[in-house]
């Protein structure tokens, strides 16, 4: 996405291993997207569905180039869509990420805090983030867009042949800036998290605190690895911004397989699969409504 081209474009083998990693983020993206949505006893949040939602936009637009990467130049209209959207995937994937922590971090504290109302009070927060999700690509779009209309000769294939973009400072300033504030706010919720477990039980392991808090920890280590996939993943766009490599470039592919695997890889997904049932007792939990994830 920079304008500082200075790097060998990606060889044929670079490319095909970069459309294998995007094509299997979106397809391991989709496969965990079914069960939620045919399966009655698959539950999930909102911010589960958007975070999924936003990891298949980012797979669909580092594709929109497919076949058209290499020899001649791609179709002006297509370079111009995918180079408005390439500086929208980022930020959008990192603010979805950020309002998935909050929405887990909203739970945690309305459950150790006992506050009334607060579960309507975090229904509106939580689709004010929705909102902001839904409204941030589009924005970043028709801005990026205004710039490729009012300047079509920066509109081009980018150096490592794997996508088109505009070739210009503002938009990858704009895209590198939100991605990295995104990321910064969802790492100081993870923080905040963390206090909050420790404060609530000043004594013993990390376990017995989130046990006695009630905070389950499949979704603590969910919230975590989500943070540290961002957190690497915006060191891996400034890398590719300031000091343009082939082989960091293929890294961006494997950002959505990273986040599609830490949903798919659950056990209620993978029994929807096998077709197989939880145990009586985890049917009756969830039925009763007694134990509703924090963040799913």
């Amino acid at each position: 996405m920079s304008s500082r081209p200075s790097a060998p474009p990606l060889s044929t083998a670079g490319i095909i291993a970069f459309d294998v990693l995007m094509f299997t983020g979106l397809a391991i993206s989709i496969v965990a997207l079914i069960p939620p949505i045919f399966a009655k006893g698959v539950v999930r949040t909102k911010t589960w569905f958007t975070l999924l939602a936003c990891n298949i936009l980012y797979c669909v637009v580092h594709l929109m180039l497919l076949g058209r990467q290499t020899g001649a130049r791609p179709d002006k209209v297509l370079c111009m869509a995918q180079g408005g959207l390439i500086y929208a995937a980022p930020p959008t994937l990192a603010l979805a990420a950020l309002a998935f922590v909050s929405e887990g971090f909203s739970k945690i504290y309305i459950r150790l805090s006992s506050i009334v109302h607060g579960h309507r009070v975090q229904e509106r927060y939580i689709w004010l983030m929705i909102w902001a999700v839904t409204i941030l690509p589009t924005l970043i779009f028709w801005v990026d867009s205004l710039l490729a209309f009012a300047y079509p000769f920066t509109v081009k294939r980018n150096w490592s042949g794997a996508f088109c973009h505009i070739d210009q400072n503002a938009p990858t300033i704009i895209a590198s800036v939100l991605t990295a504030f995104f990321i910064v706010g969802m790492l100081c919720v993870n923080v905040l998290i963390v206090v909050l477990i420790f404060r609530r039980r000043p004594s013993g392991s990390l376990r017995e605190r989130m046990h006695s808090s009630a905070v389950p920890g499949y979704a603590f280590l969910r919230i975590i690895i989500v943070a540290t996939i961002g957190l690497v993943s915006t060191l891996v766009v400034q890398a590719i911004n300031w000091r343009p490599n082939p082989n960091v470039y293929i890294s961006l592919g494997v950002v959505p397989v990273a986040l599609a695997l830490v949903f798919a890889l659950q056990k209620d997904i993978l029994y929807f699969y096998m077709c197989k049932r939880r145990s009586s007792q985890s049917d009756s939990v969830r039925n009763s409504g007694a134990s509703q994830p924090l963040t799913a």
